[in-house]
């Protein structure tokens, strides 16, 4: 009986020091986690105009690439007049942006790398609003032929 005690305990050992090497293991790849999560976002300090532009205002929607998707999956929704009138862009009445890393999104739609909600880092650009989206170009037309009246407060200064 000393015999299959020894083996017993030998394995006892052997599952023991399995358990302390997986444990360890999840240790050091947690901590390498929260090292990495850490250099996700920078933080980038804006002038007012650029923060009020080009800064996140926390209403982070979808991932971009889902954003850039959606309207070539579902044009119904997203041209409803019609391809012949336009992108998505046009057909809303958004203000194409003309910032080469607007990410081909209009004024007030921004890139950032916060989660929806937690506003946690990811390596996963999310698309959100900005302080601009609130104060896009507006303009109302007559039905006559004329210039109409614009008022553009997010490119006024």
């Amino acid at each position: 009986m000393s015999i299959a005690r020894e083996r017993l305990n030998r394995l006892i050992r052997i599952a023991a020091a399995g358990a302390i090497v997986c444990t360890a293991a999840t240790l050091v790849g947690t901590g390498l986690l929260i090292w990495r999560e850490s250099t996700w976002v920078a933080p980038e300090f804006r002038e007012p105009e650029g923060a009020f532009r080009h800064g996140t205002i926390g209403t982070e929607l979808m991932p971009l690439p889902v954003a850039q998707v959606l309207p070539g999956l579902f044009p119904q929704h997203f041209q409803p007049g019609g391809a012949d009138s336009g992108d998505w862009i046009e057909q809303f009445g958004f203000t194409r942006s003309a910032e080469p890393d607007g990410e081909g999104l209009p004024v007030g739609f921004v890139v950032s790398n916060y989660r929806p909600q937690s506003a946690s880092p990811s390596p996963l650009a999310f698309v959100g609003f900005s302080c601009a989206f609130a104060t896009i170009r507006s303009s109302r037309r007559r039905k006559e032929p004329s210039e109409g009246l614009s008022t553009d407060r997010a490119t006024r200064r």
